[in-house]
């Protein structure tokens, strides 16, 4: 996952990579259609993120997974119901261009 910041250019402003990626590790997989619509996530790909790790990210975020694929983050959702369970889902849309 690589962090963005915002930088003022002459056209207007651009995000550039900030600092060195983070590893995140997690299973990787489709999001349901509830979970799509809910998103509104409907007309593109999407996938969820699930991990145990602390989400180091924001909304800014770019996350490449290892088949080299570039996903911008839409959301994250943290269950801490017990220290046995508790869990990130991150919500990722694949990034276009």
């Amino acid at each position: 996952m690589q962090l963005q910041k915002r930088v003022k250019k002459s056209a207007g402003y651009e995000y550039e990579p900030d600092g060195d990626p983070v590893i995140v590790r997690g299973n990787l997989h489709p999001m349901s259609a509830d979970g799509s619509r809910a998103y509104g996530l409907q007309e593109v790909v999407s996938q969820q993120l699930n991990t145990k790790e602390l989400w180091p990210g924001d909304a800014h975020s770019i996350v490449t997974t290892s088949d080299g694929r570039r996903w911008d983050f839409v959301g994250v959702q943290e269950f801490d119901m017990s220290p046995g369970t508790a869990h990130r889902e991150v919500v990722l849309k694949l990034r276009v261009g």
